[in-house]
């Protein structure tokens, strides 16, 4: 199939999708246009100028002060020369901090940059003396761009003038494209890749929970016809394979994962082949290791781990009173979704006036930030906000009028 690369430039944020037969396989995140020097929690590709605070010769590397109240370990290369307590150094973020686990950071922070931006980001670090982010002048477009490089789409496609401006001027091809969502949902997507469930195409269901340790994921029947048991297991595996990687790369989910098919086929000939298939499919699209398939139907896999899931970026834990707690959608999740549905409905329907409907607590959380404005900027006074108790926290309607 052929992909595209998708940038929306959002008041609040930048979203990019990797859509692949009209479904959205990988998602990516960057300030909005005009927030690239907000202070935000440091992420995967992020170049830094860091302040070595603490050699550990045990661990081999040392722990790095990376600004914004963040640390990181810095593991000692052949290549890099020796850590210096209190020194100032430029780092590459590996692997952001995700839940008690440390961010990773790398010496070589030049990777695949053009010479130019190599040289800006340079300038700034000399003429800084304290742990702060670099880079911040290099559009979020052009960033996420970069990033799904790895990912060789066929065509990219931006929703802004200055965004494509800004990808061509750092010699990325790319088209302009200002409809509402050039035929994918992004928000839509977004939500489906967050629900713990998947329905499976001709019946079936896939449950997938992350823990801490790993990623379960169960495959059972729901409410799929059967026909033989033997012929109705290998088909709903067969079914499942052909989705499982994409919801594992547009969850970003990495690190240990365990899935429970259905007992596949007595015959070996035909367990072997469906394994060889699993290992074979989306490869290119989500990278990983191990995947050996038991008798049983359960298939164990590692893959790289390095950046949050789309649900550790998109929750928050709740009820820890509980005996066993949640997770909710964060406050800032929820105020981006709401900006972005006025957008959305601005461009669908030009010649209306839409009104944005708040929780007391988004309204707050809206006030305090520029996205707003922005809209109307973009799109002229033909919206309203307004204020509504009667809605539960953290929600929002949009009423196209």
């Amino acid at each position: 199939m052929t992909r595209t690369l998708r940038i929306y430039c959002g008041a609040a944020e930048t979203r990019a999708a990797l859509i692949d037969d009209d479904r959205a396989v990988k998602f990516w995140f960057a300030p909005a246009i005009g927030d690239e020097a907000a202070l935000r929690p440091a992420e995967d590709g992020d170049i830094r100028l860091g302040r070595i605070k603490t050699i550990s010769r045990p661990l081999g590397g040392a722990f790095v002060d990376i600004g914004d109240d963040a640390e990181a370990f810095l593991p000692q290369s052949d290549k890099a020369s020796p850590a210096v307590e209190g020194v100032l150094r430029i780092v590459r973020v590996r692997r952001p901090a995700i839940g008690r686990k440390g961010a990773l950071a790398s010496a070589d922070w030049r990777g695949d940059l053009p010479a130019m931006s190599q040289e800006k980001i340079e300038r700034d670090a000399r003429r800084s003396d304290t742990p702060r982010a670099l880079g911040s002048s290099i559009a979020p477009a052009v960033a996420i761009a970069r990033k799904a490089s790895l990912f060789h789409p066929a065509a990219i496609v931006v929703d802004r003038a200055d965004a494509l401006l800004s990808l061509r001027s750092a010699g990325i091809d790319a088209k302009l494209d200002e409809t509402a969502n050039g035929g994918v949902d992004i928000s839509a997507e977004l939500d489906a890749a967050l629900a713990r469930t998947v329905n499976l195409p001709g019946g079936g269901r896939m449950t997938i929970d992350e823990t801490e340790a790993l990623t379960a994921i169960d495959i059972d029947m729901a409410d799929a016809a059967t026909t033989s048991a033997a012929g109705a297991s290998d088909a709903m595996n067969d079914r499942a394979a052909r989705v499982l990687f994409r919801e594992l790369s547009r969850r970003a989910i990495g690190g240990r994962v365990v899935v429970d098919f259905l007992p596949p086929a007595t015959s070996s000939a035909l367990r072997g082949a469906f394994e060889k298939r699993l290992g074979e499919t989306d490869a290119d699209l989500y990278p990983r290791r191990g995947g050996r398939l038991l008798r049983d139907g359960l298939y164990d896999l590692t893959a790289p781990r390095r950046e949050k899931s789309l649900l550790e970026r998109a929750t928050e834990p709740v009820g820890e009173r509980f005996i066993r707690a949640g997770r909710r959608l964060t406050l800032d999740w929820r105020a981006k979704a709401a900006v972005a549905s006025l957008e959305g409905a601005l461009r669908r329907a030009r010649g209306r006036f839409p009104t944005l409907l708040v929780s007391p607590d988004l309204a707050s959380y809206l006030d305090a930030r520029p996205w707003l404005a922005r809209v109307g900027d973009r799109f002229g006074a033909r919206f309203k906000v307004e204020t509504q108790h009667r809605l539960e926290e953290r929600s929002f309607e949009v009423v196209e009028g």
